[in-house]
């Protein structure tokens, strides 16, 4: 599999998570309960400035067949989300993927092209629609705070809380650990067929900030018509450092927006 398909298919992923849900699902708790739970939630939401993840490893397993690269991730809060993919054990970048508040950028090293896609592109050609704040929030394992009116419920089981959420898109869910305060899981399905689950372990303090190491993204695709497992496994996190990842064009490569 090219690389290009690689990140293209990373893209679809973050697409289809930013799906919510439909049906008022009831709960067993009162609306001012409801209302302390989730404040509860996201008062442990990770908070960051810049958030920098040096040569976290990228396992793809796409109907049985297996690609891996390694990665280095760069966000700033609430403005770029930057990720460069290199060939494991060569160190040799093979490309960048830039996702800002209005486009996402597809920097190919191999093929020396740049592709420049607006979310409405994407949401034509996928089916679904999402937003930046929703794929930041996936990969920190947050609560998006920009998603929270459509709250369907909060149930409370034991030592975890259940927070659906719902639009005419589909269903979300969130479990949400009292053992450690963060989440553990999120799950969301679609009326497309798309459903996805996102489960987040091996949770780790960097700089006073308790954050996932691995994240197992399981993803079956009615649009790609696909099964799909992606492993984000971190070595290193480092918050509200210096450390940044640029995001330069060559001026030889081929250019291309898709609007």
């Amino acid at each position: 599999m090219k690389f290009s398909h690689h990140i293209i298919l990373l893209i679809a992923v973050f697409f289809i998570c930013s799906c919510s849900g439909t049906k008022k699902i009831p709960s067993d708790l009162s609306a001012i309960e409801q209302k302390a739970n989730l404040d509860s939630v996201i008062s442990n939401n990770a908070k960051f400035e810049t958030f920098f993840s040096r040569k976290a490893t990228v396992s793809l397993d796409l109907n049985q067949s297996q690609k891996s690269f390694n990665a280095t991730i760069f966000i700033k809060k609430d403005s770029e989300i930057i990720i460069s993919a290199n060939v494991p054990f060569l160190g040799i970048e093979v490309g960048r993927l830039k996702i800002m508040q209005d486009s996402v950028y597809l920097l190919n090293r191999v093929e020396k092209s740049l592709a420049i896609f607006s979310y409405e592109y994407l949401r034509k050609r996928l089916g679904v629609s999402m937003n930046y704040s929703q794929i930041q929030s996936i990969i920190l394992g947050n609560v998006d705070e920009n998603n929270i009116s459509n709250l369907s419920s909060v149930n409370n089981f034991g030592n975890k809380i259940d927070l659906m959420f719902s639009n005419a898109n589909g269903m979300e869910k969130y479990i949400f650990s009292k053992e450690n305060d963060k989440i553990v899981s999120h799950s969301i399905s679609d009326i497309q067929g798309n459903n996805l689950t996102v489960d987040y372990s091996d949770f780790r303090t960097s700089y006073g900030v308790l954050l996932p190491n691995s994240i197992e993204f399981m993803v079956n695709s009615a649009q790609l018509s696909t099964e799909t497992n992606i492993s984000i496994q971190h070595k290193e996190i480092v918050l509200n450092g210096r450390k940044t990842l640029d995001f330069s064009i060559p001026k030889h490569y081929q250019y291309e927006r898709k609007k």
